[in-house]
């Protein structure tokens, strides 16, 4: 039961935490497409781009999760 607690809080933790990510990269690369008129402003863009990408990996990493606990959940009797 506690395992159960436990997985479920560190899932909601990173759900949590991967749509902060999701909201920062997308907040970069706007930010990075106004100015376009000054120099650099192709930094913010491959900033979000990047953690946009690292992000994925994260989601990749719950769903992964997920999948692994409804497996053990489903052979609980055998």
């Amino acid at each position: 039961m506690i395992r159960k607690i436990v997985r479920l809080f560190s899932l909601i933790l990173l759900a949590f935490f991967s749509a902060y990510l999701i909201l920062v990269s997308s907040i970069s690369i706007v930010i990075g497409f106004t100015n376009t008129h000054r120099a650099g402003f192709w930094m913010p863009i491959v900033c979000g781009g990047l953690l946009l990408i690292l992000t994925s990996f994260l989601v990749r990493l719950i769903v992964y999760i997920i999948k692994q606990a409804r497996s053990k959940d489903k052979y609980l009797y055998v």
